[in-house]
């Protein structure tokens, strides 16, 4: 039919009908608790919904509440003259590149992860479990102050921006009162003058959300105690979370 067809599907919290009728409003958010714990501005599928429109396309959604939702994308693309376009699968010839890997690091003592968002805790506790070394979260810079003077970690992995206390601000305070441990920062600003930013308030490094496995081990391996037999896991770790 000359049309691309595209979809996105998700297996999250989902929507009620009266949500689907109004989520390609401009600074629409599903639920306003939504916007809390998720983020965004509402204009999202706003600027999809017009893109599309310029394009001669068109989006819709179907979406079950606590089940997930699916957004179904339709695009004219029509076949230049003596071209033949790939109906299935199997037309398909797979190119094979070799997949980047990242060594694990065999580390030990203890990583402080000051972070206030769920999912990157879950995703850098696991990265952490997997070195040796032992992790603690903290939800918020005023948690980080708190146990870092109280526990001493052997290394501090500080978000930048949380409630409460910011991260640059937990850094600052925790110099000011003495702390020399090292601090890396976990942010996606990371444009030059930001680090410069960073590395001028107390932090010792920076590293760039979202975490790149290769780098992340990298980082900390600089930081962390290895463990005593100075071993590393074996590769085969993609190099992207």
């Amino acid at each position: 039919t000359d049309q691309l067809q595209l979809a996105v599907i998700d297996t999250g919290i989902g929507m009620s009908p009266a949500q689907q009728g109004r989520i390609f409003e401009a600074f629409t958010q599903a639920e306003i608790s939504t916007a809390r714990s998720y983020g965004g501005t509402g204009l999202g599928l706003s600027i999809v919904r017009q893109l599309l429109a310029l394009m001669g396309g068109r989006v819709r959604v179907e979406s079950e509440l606590d089940r997930g939702s699916a957004f179904h994308v339709t695009l004219p693309a029509r076949t230049p003259n003596g071209v033949v376009m790939v109906q299935t699968l199997a037309e398909v010839c797979p190119i094979k590149s070799p997949t980047a890997t990242s060594q694990v690091p065999r580390l030990r003592g203890t990583i402080l992860y000051a972070e206030d968002n769920v999912v990157n805790q879950q995703l850098v506790r696991n990265l952490v479990a997997r070195t040796g070394a032992r992790i603690e979260i903290a939800a918020n810079g005023a948690e980080a102050m708190l146990y870092a003077l109280r526990h001493h970690p052997d290394l501090i992995l500080m978000d930048v921006s949380m409630p409460v206390i910011s991260g640059i601000t937990a850094t600052r305070l925790l110099r000011s009162y003495g702390y020399k441990g090292p601090i890396i920062a976990c942010t996606a600003n990371v444009m030059a003058n930001e680090v410069d930013q960073y590395l001028g308030n107390g932090f010792n490094a920076c590293l760039e959300k979202p975490i790149r496995r290769p780098r992340f081990y990298e980082e900390i391996a600089r930081h962390c105690p290895a463990a005593e037999d100075g071993s590393r896991a074996s590769p085969g770790l993609s190099a992207t979370p």
